[in-house]
């Protein structure tokens, strides 16, 4: 039967141009999830450490407070770059939660998190380190050291505390350079 507003022969002329056709069982369309990977995939490969000063323990000179906010970028990265970044207006291609983790945990953790990011040509990435709050040394230990090696891995070109509704000042958008040919 003709759809209305449709003569016969219309109808004729499509299904002619179309041709055989079968039904499809399921017409619902599932999206994929927008959201980020929480952890990352380590793939069975060693993850790289790109400076041994990641290795020591050495007590970082900088100690940070909970709600202190975060910004870094390297010469040559504009302000206009810096304050999209700031203002979250990169889309957060992946997300890595250091919630509830030692430093060993969380270092190894984030080793691992940027090779596959740079891996995978990630260019915006968010990482939640908390504040702190819970720490022994009444503060944000992760965040004191997350800020220190995400300066020494030159894949990272700048780095900034997140908006509020993603996590304010316990959590970080990092803009990743892109991976380039050796």
């Amino acid at each position: 039967m003709p759809k209305k507003g449709l003569s016969h022969e219309d109808t004729m002329l499509f299904r002619s141009a179309v041709g055989e056709t079968t039904r499809l069982e399921d017409d619902k369309f599932r999206p994929g999830s927008t959201r980020p990977s929480p952890h990352p995939k380590c793939l069975g490969k060693d993850f790289r450490i790109s400076d041994p000063d990641m290795l020591s323990d050495a007590p970082y000179e900088k100690t940070l407070t909970a709600g202190q906010s975060l910004l870094f970028s390297r010469n040559g990265i504009s302000q206009r770059v810096t304050k999209q970044l700031r203002k979250g207006h990169f889309t957060v291609e992946r997300e890595l939660d250091l919630h509830g983790k030692n430093v060993d945990e969380a270092r190894v953790s984030f080793a691992c998190f940027i090779d596959d990011c740079i891996t995978h040509k990630i260019r915006c990435a968010r990482i939640i380190h908390g504040k702190g709050f819970r720490s022994k040394g009444g503060y944000p230990i992760i965040k004191s050291k997350l800020e220190r090696w995400l300066r020494l891995r030159r894949e990272v070109l700048a780095f900034s505390s997140a908006l509020p509704r993603h996590g304010g000042t316990g959590a970080v958008y990092v803009l990743l350079r892109r991976k380039t040919a050796l």
